[in-house]
């Protein structure tokens, strides 16, 4: 009995103890990690995603319709501009050719036999008109009669009638030359653009017919497309940028490349070319259009040359590229790690402020923070950033060099953390440990 008596005091002792340090040791607060906010360069970039592709690539269709006889080419061949690359069935275009050159000669004919109609109208009247005068004057002498003048008369007006019929015929046979000429000139050139020849030199891309299909000309509707010719020496990434990131973007920015086929490899490239119009895309189907700009970024060769020994060409077009354009860079920028920036609600986040001369709306306002390690607690600060590349946030106010901020656990920094909270500070890859 004495015992058990000595050993409850003992006991509630010891729990004493074990509560102390444990309370003591829950006492130190969060594990955190921190880094000093420091002066660095920063790159501000657009990541977006593309499609690598040739930047010159000349689609080929027919101008005209038939049955392709003769297919030269095979698709990755090598073409120079003007080598011939396929050919049409020309027969009814060299029947026609025929028959617009038949019509053509028949309507010369009719135009010279006009013409020397003319010239015997033209004699018909001169003899008219004379015989008129002269029986006129003999009228007028009372030797001729009111019926001989009469028929005179009408002789003389029906050849006058004649000729301006005779120059009718003249000007439609000439007309009608000229229609037959301009026939005749499109039925050759029909009949020479039955034979395809390459626009530019280049690589046969996109090979869609072969020899025995039929074509449709452009002349009927869009035309069916051939083939393509292309240049992989010169390549280009085309990627749709949105209308928040387009603003920040120019021609002759440089970019960072990377080709999912080279998962490697980092290319270099440089924005060439940037849409004036919006291209709509639908995001879903109950969610409005997105709008998105192309944008095109060329790929600067020598950050690939080694990738073509060996091998013709080492972009294919359609390859899945991601670009980071750099849209601007500051060097020597006071700077803290992106993971230290929250945005909080002072009025819901129990950071703590000043809120002196400030109206309810701006005490109400969304704002940025930070939090200041400093002798096992932290303190919020409101900072204002500017630039930021993957890594860092450009700080312009709030902050000055050399203090040391809360960059992990990031739940901490974006809601647990409050104004004067006693923290244990750890290295990062301990901050989740035991």
């Amino acid at each position: 009995m004495k015992n058990k008596k000595i050993w409850i005091p003992g006991a509630i002792i010891l729990l004493v103890i074990v509560l102390a340090i444990v309370f003591k040791k829950d006492n130190k607060g969060t594990k955190v990690a921190t880094e000093n906010a420091a002066k660095r360069t920063i790159t501000e970039i657009v990541s977006v995603s593309g499609k690598i592709q040739p930047e010159s690539e000349v689609k080929i269709s027919a101008d005209v319709s038939g049955e392709i006889i003769e297919m030269m080419v095979k698709e990755g061949d090598s073409v120079r501009q003007g080598q011939l690359l396929l050919r049409i069935n020309p027969d009814i275009y060299e029947s026609t050719v025929g028959q617009l050159q038949a019509n053509l000669d028949n309507g010369r004919a009719a135009l010279a036999s006009s013409m020397a109609q003319r010239e015997s109208t033209s004699a018909n009247l001169i003899q008219a008109e004379a015989n008129y005068e002269r029986i006129k004057k003999l009228w007028e002498q009372k030797v001729s009669s009111n019926q001989e003048l009469e028929q005179a008369r009408l002789q003389y007006e029906t050849a006058k009638a004649n000729l301006a019929s005779a120059d009718k015929n003249i000007l439609a046979g000439t007309f009608t030359v000229k229609s037959l000429t301009a026939s005749l000139e499109q039925g050759r050139k029909n009949l020479g653009r039955t034979s395809i020849f390459a626009p530019a030199s280049g690589i046969i891309t996109n090979l869609n017919s072969e020899k025995g299909e039929r074509v449709v000309g452009t002349a009927q509707m869009a035309g069916t497309e051939i083939l393509r010719v292309s240049n992989l020496n010169s390549m280009e990434v085309e990627v749709n940028v949105n209308e928040n990131d387009i603003v920040r973007i120019k021609v002759g920015d440089s970019a960072d490349i990377r080709v999912d086929a080279y998962p490697d490899r980092t290319f270099k490239g440089t924005v060439t070319e940037i849409a004036n119009s919006a291209r709509f895309e639908a995001t879903s189907a109950l969610s409005d259009q997105a709008t998105n700009y192309v944008v095109k970024v060329h790929v600067i060769r020598n950050s690939y040359a080694d990738l073509g020994e060996g091998r013709n060409q080492p972009f294919k077009s359609g390859m899945n590229a991601t670009v980071n354009i750099k849209t601007k860079t500051k060097a020597n920028v006071l700077s803290i790690p992106i993971s230290a920036v929250t945005t909080r609600n002072p009025t819901n986040s129990n950071v703590k402020t000043s809120e002196t001369n400030k109206t309810k709306d701006q005490k109400d306002q969304t704002r940025t923070w930070a939090f200041i390690y400093k002798n096992g607690a932290v303190k919020a600060v409101e900072v204002k950033t500017g630039i930021q590349d993957i890594n860092y946030f450009e700080v312009l106010e709030g902050l000055k060099s050399g203090e040391e901020v809360v960059t992990d656990p990031g739940m901490a920094v974006a809601k647990d953390l409050k104004d004067g909270d006693k923290v244990q500070k750890v290295e990062k890859d301990k901050v989740f440990g035991k």
